[in-house]
């Protein structure tokens, strides 16, 4: 299983409300993917302009199946038309698991 987090910035406000109809595409659509085990946005309580996507994969070829799709479909370039900088994505590691 693994977790990803991406940030989003957008430019300015309008630009905020421009990805919401992209993140409201991949939101409803990408928990029907196969190996999807879960896909929240978020947004940051103390700065509207960010957004943060977290996914849970079953695997890393899941994940990278999703990737696909979102190329395929333009979704990045469609998101990145609105955003101040290229967005970020991180793998999360679990701590607990780390923790012997």
């Amino acid at each position: 299983m693994i977790t990803y987090l991406t940030l989003f910035t957008a430019s300015d406000q309008s630009n905020a409300a421009s990805l919401e109809p992209i993140f409201s595409v991949l939101r409803k659509n990408t928990p029907s993917e196969p190996g999807c085990i879960s896909y929240e946005i978020y947004g940051d309580s103390t700065n509207p302009l960010v957004s943060y996507i977290i996914e849970t994969w079953e695997s890393q070829k899941s994940f990278e199946g999703h990737l696909e799709v979102v190329a395929t479909n333009q979704y990045v370039e469609q998101a990145l038309a609105f955003t101040a900088e290229p967005f970020k994505s991180i793998q999360l590691i679990e701590k607990f698991n780390l923790i012997k």
